[in-house]
């Protein structure tokens, strides 16, 4: 009763995404890069020097740091600046290759204080040599700067990384606050560490003892639920290909990868048989299996693509009905959201997102709202609801019914609310004059 959870820590999502791009880590660095790695913490036998926080102090730390991430620190110019020259609070150090092919690394002198923090940026700004500088991965990649913090935990630094994710410093009150740094969050991190820690064998890694308390609980969890249920893209015995890419696998095997025990395994492949734009007639069924996916994001998922294929995917309306009855918020806006893009037996669906329009979850209400006005005529009838409903309502939540008469052939109807909303915004606008 008193166990310890065998939750995975993170969603499917954040799960998927770390595993897939730890595994083309090792595709790229090789995974004896991160087998091999040393798990780097901060103690004199990994950072023998004293260090006070000079410039001679942050030099040797950056060329030791370059040592442990196996880079030549000649290429790079250090340049350590009093503040960020941008006006950017948040930038803690930055990476430049410069047309001529010449590399520099920029750090900013408040970080040499925190040595934890200065070992993270430094980390982070090298990976990114690794990675933009080297050709590996383009600055246009939405997650670059994600990869980024990741390859510093492939590489065994992430302590580093995750400690400073949350950083505690002194306020001008006397009082310690909390701010962020780099971009993965302490879940992320935890998972990644313990992914980095279950392919090297460490059941119950020594230098977790190095985290802060809330990446290792995190770290340990997601330990547990490895070695409970080795869920994961990446085993004990190293890099798993199979569920991180499908190349070569017929409709047939990603299909039956949606049956997998792995939330990982089903999202890639329902993610994958998105991108194949796939005919409805082959996996509509499998999508209304998932409609009862036990992992929220496989789910929203599974709808979104049978969304995707409008009426074709009729026979889900009445799996989707029973969703948009869930205790749960998150599964009716799901619900009707899909309902609303199959757009199909009006005649059952209409009431059932009329009802929605009273909804006590405010988000619920849009979308039932965004769901009438997708079915156009057949919604007709509920011109008079949406138009009493908008008039009790102000501001922001009366854009999804406005939009909705619009799509019902009520453009003059719509257009008279939406003028009654500006008014109500400017009228609740705050006033920029001081105080008497």
């Amino acid at each position: 009763m008193f166990g310890f959870s065998k939750k995975c820590p993170v969603d499917a999502r954040d799960k998927l995404w770390v595993e897939q791009r730890l595994c083309w880590l090792a595709e790229v660095f090789g995974l004896d890069r991160m087998l091999e790695a040393g798990a780097i913490v901060p103690s004199h036998e990994w950072f023998p020097h004293s260090y006070t926080g000079s410039t001679d102090d942050i030099e040797v730390m950056f060329e030791h740091v370059c040592g442990l991430m196996q880079i030549d620190p000649s290429r790079f110019e250090l340049v350590i600046q009093d503040e960020d020259e941008e006006g950017d609070s948040e930038l803690l150090g930055s990476y430049l290759r410069n047309p001529d092919g010449t590399e520099s690394i920029t750090i900013l002198f408040r970080e040499v204080s925190d040595p934890m923090s200065l070992v993270a940026t430094i980390s982070h700004e090298l990976a990114h040599a690794l990675l933009l500088g080297d050709g590996r991965i383009s600055g246009q990649v939405p997650d670059h700067e994600w990869v980024t913090d990741l390859t510093t935990v492939f590489l065994g630094l992430g302590v580093f990384g995750s400690n400073s994710a949350i950083r505690e410093e002194p306020a001008s009150t006397g009082h310690r606050h909390l701010s962020s740094s780099g971009y993965m969050s302490e879940l992320i991190y935890a998972y990644a560490l313990a992914l980095f820690a279950w392919a090297r064998g460490e059941t119950k890694p020594s230098w977790a003892g190095h985290l802060r308390p809330n990446v290792r609980a995190s770290m340990k969890q997601a330990l547990r639920f490895l070695a409970k249920t080795n869920d994961s893209l990446i085993g004990p015995d190293g890099y798993v290909r199979v569920g991180y890419e499908h190349d070569g696998q017929g409709t047939g095997a990603l299909i039956a990868a949606l049956r997998s025990s792995s939330s990982s395994r089903r999202l890639a492949g329902v993610r994958e048989l998105r991108q194949r734009q796939v005919s409805p007639t082959d996996v509509v069924e499998p999508m209304i299996d998932l409609l009862t996916d036990p992992d929220l994001s496989v789910l929203d998922e599974a709808a979104y693509l049978l969304g995707s294929f409008g009426k074709h995917s009729e026979a889900a309306v009445p799996a989707l009905l029973g969703l948009a009855y869930s205790q749960d918020s998150d599964l009716r806006v799901i619900a009707l959201a899909t309902l609303g893009e199959i757009g199909a037996n009006a005649e059952q669906v209409v009431p059932v997102l009329e009802a929605a329009l009273d909804d006590p979850d405010k988000a619920v209400r849009q979308m039932a709202a965004f769901a009438i006005g997708a079915f156009g005529e057949d919604a007709a009838t509920l011109v008079p609801t949406l138009d009493r409903q908008i008039s009790g309502l102000i501001n922001e939540t009366m854009m999804a019914p406005i939009w909705a008469l619009g799509m019902l052939g009520h453009a003059e109807l719509a257009s008279r609310h939406a003028q009654r909303r500006r008014r109500i915004s400017r009228s609740c606008r705050p006033s920029i004059r001081p105080d008497p």
